[in-house]
């Protein structure tokens, strides 16, 4: 029995097979082909479960280190949400603190303005009182100033003057008064040509301070220095507003000039501002190219627009410049200090250094 299978098996075996498309001759032949095949697929099934498992462990280390990233990351916001809530109070409380400071010192200010306007006035008051006694108002010196007539070499005529209200000349009356410098408003700006250029005609160099320029014209300007070096003298200010009214700004006397230094000899207060007198007659003198001014901290004229004129620290009226930005002001000329200028009744630009019409000094011999 045992040999009718085995003779059955190898017969089978060894029978050729139906389809020879299968790439095998006989029976056993498909089936060690197949028994190949199968341990091939086994051998890659292996080798891709194996890159899976890896794939699969290494997906989970990124899990991981997503999951710390995230961890580390709401601390670090949670961190940078704490610091910058503490550095936003601080400097809410900063501000808060420096705004009460600004605003208490911006009150102390006003009451410091206050302060000094109000003992302007009452300087004033004295002043208008002491020329009331010198029996010579400001309105009158002012009235004798706008009646002067300048001839071309300086001499000044007075016409239609009425004295003490009984006297009343139509005649030429030669006195001894002369035009020391006159500055004027530049109305056509920086365009402006030779002497009209009022910024620039006051832009006077040092070795050119006796220098005399221009014509002695009410309506022109004019400098001419040599008169200080005539030995005593009187001299008196005025100043034309916007509207044309003219006012006195001071009265004082010297007995010369030094001729190094620029500044008056023995000066003395006669009238008018006071503060006017100390900053524009009685003390410094300075060009952009000498510092003889009292200011501890600039050179007044290099700081306002290199113009030359007698200052103190530095100055109450300008002959060619402004203080307030810019400086130059379209090469206007004239400016004067908005309280003096109110405390005349002139009128006022808007700003704390008013333009005006006219700056003029005389001479009285």
């Amino acid at each position: 029995m045992k040999k009718l299978f085995l003779v059955t098996l190898l017969a089978f075996t060894l029978t050729p097979t139906a389809s020879p498309a299968a790439g095998c001759k006989y029976v056993i032949d498909c089936y060690q082909l197949a028994l190949s095949d199968l341990e091939t697929a086994r051998a890659r099934i292996k080798e891709s479960r194996a890159e899976v498992n890896a794939l699969i462990e290494r997906a989970s280390e990124i899990e991981q280190l997503i999951a710390k990233y995230e961890a580390a990351s709401d601390q670090t916001t949670h961190a940078l949400v704490k610091l910058l809530d503490t550095r936003l109070t601080q400097i809410e409380a900063d501000y808060a603190n420096k705004e009460a400071a600004f605003v208490k010192k911006l009150e102390a200010t006003a009451d410091l303005t206050e302060s000094h306007y109000q003992s302007a006035k009452q300087a004033d008051e004295k002043i208008q009182a002491l020329l009331k006694q010198l029996n010579t108002s400001a309105e009158q010196v002012a009235k004798l100033t706008s009646a002067f007539s300048v001839s071309s070499d300086g001499n000044v005529q007075v016409k239609n003057l009425e004295v003490s209200g009984t006297l009343k000349t139509t005649e030429p009356v030669q006195v001894k008064t002369l035009m020391v410098y006159n500055s004027v408003a530049n109305e056509e700006g920086p365009k402006a040509q030779g002497n009209a250029n009022t910024l620039a005609f006051w832009q006077i160099p040092y070795k050119d301070r006796f220098k005399v320029k221009g014509v002695a014209d009410l309506r022109l300007n004019y400098y001419n220095p040599t008169l200080y070096k005539k030995g005593p003298a009187t001299y008196i200010d005025v100043v034309e507003g916007l509207e044309g009214k003219v006012a006195m700004l001071m009265k004082a006397s010297a007995e010369g000039i030094d001729p190094k230094t620029m500044k008056m000899i023995n000066p003395k207060f006669l009238a008018g501002k006071k503060t006017e007198y100390y900053h524009q007659f009685a003390n410094g003198w300075s060009s952009d190219d000498y510092d003889g001014d009292t200011s501890a901290n600039v050179n007044c004229a290099t700081a306002y627009a290199k113009v030359t004129q007698h200052y103190g620290g530095c100055w109450r009226y300008n002959l060619g410049a402004d203080a307030d930005s810019p400086v130059q002001d379209s090469h206007w000329g004239p400016h004067l200090y908005r309280y003096t200028a109110q405390s005349l009744n002139l009128k006022i630009d808007g700003s704390d250094h008013t333009r005006v019409r006219r700056i003029t000094r005389y001479v009285i011999f």
